[in-house]
């Protein structure tokens, strides 16, 4: 995929936490849902699906960026978790 190529950190990302491919399966899952359910005429579970795949694809994608939301060009630009959080009170 070009997501892969663009951004290294999401494939690195996945394998480091081999559970975060639950996201994308939920995304592929939510749109097959809504599919079948509209082709069944059932509309509050392709609604339902259609919320998995918003979840899906949202945290597909916060999931691939982490640490950096949101990611720059260059990575030393980016702005990280760590970075955004606010001072302690040391």
């Amino acid at each position: 995929m070009v997501s892969f190529r663009i951004r290294p950190q999401i494939k690195a990302n996945f394998a480091r936490w081999p559970l975060g491919l639950a996201m994308p399966f939920l995304t592929v899952a939510g749109r097959l849902g809504v599919t079948y359910f509209m082709e069944k005429k059932n509309e509050r579970n392709a609604f339902l699906s259609s919320g998995a795949y918003l979840a899906g694809m949202l945290t597909s994608v916060v999931f691939g960026v982490y640490p950096m939301a949101p990611p720059a060009r260059d990575a030393l630009d980016s702005l990280t978790i760590d970075s955004a959080k606010a001072g302690g009170t040391d």
